[in-house]
């Protein structure tokens, strides 16, 4: 859901509306693009929701920081990280 549904919704509209001052389902901040994903109706079902990326992760973790350095070489080749530090140490 765009930021223009979530406040026709009632998401971030007038302050007088009470709507904004309750909190947010996990589905709700899910819509709004808060958090990439929920899962599970009991902390059993969320442990597991948990644990299967994880280990799936963990299965491609040299794969994975593999790809996470050369994208960091790149990255570095087209503006080294010093430029964006204000204060450097002499």
């Amino acid at each position: 859901m765009d930021l223009s549904a979530a406040a026709s919704r009632g998401f971030g509209s007038r302050p007088s509306n009470n709507r904004n001052r309750l909190p947010l389902t996990a589905l709700q901040a899910k819509q709004l693009g808060l958090l990439d994903d929920c899962f599970g109706n009991s902390h059993a079902e969320f442990l597991q929701g948990v644990a299967t990326p994880a280990e799936s992760m963990l299965s491609r973790a040299t794969e994975l920081l593999a790809i996470k350095q050369a994208q960091r070489s790149k990255d570095e080749l087209l503006k080294p990280l010093a430029a964006y530090l204000i204060f450097t140490r002499k």
